[in-house]
């Protein structure tokens, strides 16, 4: 269990810095597009003084809070694809679990019932010899004594 729990950190480590990554670059790359629009918008080619920057444009500001609130659906809908994933793959892994653990009493018991069988044909192997033995034995007696395959058998 100690695994699994190692590995669902992991995930939720590897998951946060990858949506740390994507904000990162989605701010990045919408600054850069603030910093293109106030380059076109000024009358000049660079003419940008210190009190442009200070200002806030109120149109660009909804831009920027409509992305980012865009950015944060979509990383919620992300987080829960990611998170019915995982409940999908762990039940795949519980029941493979149970599965195994199945086949493995089944075959554990085909392999009494297989030694039982060998203890069993072994025995009557023996049984066999021994029985052999004493047929021969009776046969020479009874050869001894004038008896001949050709004997005729009395039937009842």
């Amino acid at each position: 269990m100690g695994r699994v729990c190692g590995g669902r950190r992991l995930r939720r480590c590897a998951s946060t810095t990858f949506l740390l990554c994507l904000v990162a670059f989605v701010l990045g790359s919408m600054a850069v597009n603030v910093i293109k629009w106030r380059h076109t918008s000024t009358s000049s080619a660079y003419s940008s003084s210190a009190a442009d920057c200070r200002e806030t444009d109120p149109n660009m500001k909804k831009v920027l809070q409509h992305r980012v609130a865009l950015l944060k659906e979509e990383i919620d809908l992300r987080e829960t694809v990611a998170r019915e994933s995982l409940k999908r793959t762990e039940a795949a892994i519980e029941m493979s679990i149970k599965t195994s653990a199945r086949f493995q009493n089944e075959a554990a018991k085909c392999r009494i019932c297989v030694e039982t069988c060998e203890e069993g044909r072994e025995r009557a192997e023996a049984e066999l010899v021994k029985e052999r033995r004493l047929t021969r034995l009776w046969e020479k007696r009874a050869r001894k004594q004038g008896w001949t395959n050709n004997s005729i058998y009395v039937q009842g």
